[in-house]
């Protein structure tokens, strides 16, 4: 049985140049240096209950396995889906997140995510299914920024359900029409090279019960114009695609999401697991407009001075 997919949230390492008279707010100050974003993650996947044995080998193979139940409300024939909130931003000092920037508390404009469109390509149950190895292609992943929604406890998805979900990028309240796309991201292969052309990789312990489930794995992801019929107009940009940076040690790719844990939601609610685990990424400097509008939102990273 497959519990989830990308339960991730987020470690972002990023870095902005500002002009030096910039003032990037009381809470960000003058920090200098790499960050972390977390995100709460509550998403849904297909769940396969199937013998131990290896399985698929592309989506078409994927899609013929019997004894499979897809996840509520999805579009088309994705296998996974979820939404994301934005909790905090930290600076890193000795690699640790020790410095207190930014966080989502009441009257700071909320930013949350939605991702869709991942499809199975692989499974590899083992040890009567109580360890699943699950891969994927994809996935899509879009940030808003609600000004008007300053309450962090109007974001929790739990109480709408996943009968929220009124569209691919589209969640009740959290993302839709009106709403400030920041950035766009798209699943690229690259993260385990033995199965090139996959590109999300999970390993999952399904049966270890409410609180104690556990996942490793991950993906690449580029930020970009997101294609999707489902989409009004077909595609979706972020306003802020342009800070990340192709990273040569993640083979060019812009991020790189990892998760170590989750725990089991149920309750009613549709969604599967809740998560809160890191994403890895490299940025460009901001341009000044840029960095005003990051002013407003409270997301501005790392800045560094221009050289004389």
């Amino acid at each position: 049985m497959k519990i989830t997919r990308w339960t991730v949230a987020g470690l972002l390492i990023l870095s902005l140049a500002l002009p030096a008279w910039a003032d990037i707010g009381s809470q960000l100050g003058w920090y200098e240096g790499p960050l972390t974003m977390k995100f709460t993650n509550w998403d849904v996947g297909t769940i396969y209950t199937v013998a131990d044995g290896t399985y698929g080998g592309s989506v078409a193979a994927m899609d013929a396995i019997s004894g499979q139940t897809p996840p509520p409300n999805r579009i088309g024939s994705e296998d996974s889906w979820g939404i994301a909130q934005l909790t905090s931003i930290r600076g890193l000092v000795g690699g640790n997140p020790n410095t207190q920037l930014w966080n989502n508390s009441a009257g700071t404009p909320q930013v949350t995510a939605i991702f869709w469109g991942e499809k199975d390509t692989y499974l590899k149950q083992t040890n009567g299914g109580s360890v699943q190895d699950i891969h994927g292609v994809g996935y899509h992943i879009a940030f808003f920024e609600n000004p008007a929604n300053t309450n962090p406890n109007n974001v929790n998805p739990i109480g709408t359900t996943t009968a929220g979900r009124t569209g691919a990028d589209v969640f009740t309240g959290l993302a839709q029409a009106g709403y400030t796309c920041l950035w766009t991201l798209n699943s690229v292969p690259g993260f385990d090279s033995n199965f090139p052309n996959d590109e999300f990789f999970g390993t999952y312990n399904p049966s270890a019960g409410f609180s104690n489930a556990n996942a490793t794995g991950g993906m690449f992801a580029n930020t970009g114009t997101i294609f999707d019929p489902n989409l009004p107009g077909g595609q979706v940009t972020g306003v802020l695609n342009g800070m990340f940076l192709p990273d040569p040690a993640l083979g060019g790719a812009n991020w790189r999401v990892a998760f170590t844990g989750i725990s089991l939601v149920g309750g009613g609610s549709g969604f599967d697991v809740l998560s809160d685990d890191p994403i890895m990424a490299e940025a460009v400097p901001a341009p000044a407009a840029v960095v005003l509008g990051l002013m407003g939102l409270g997301l501005v990273g790392w800045y560094r001075k221009r050289a004389a």
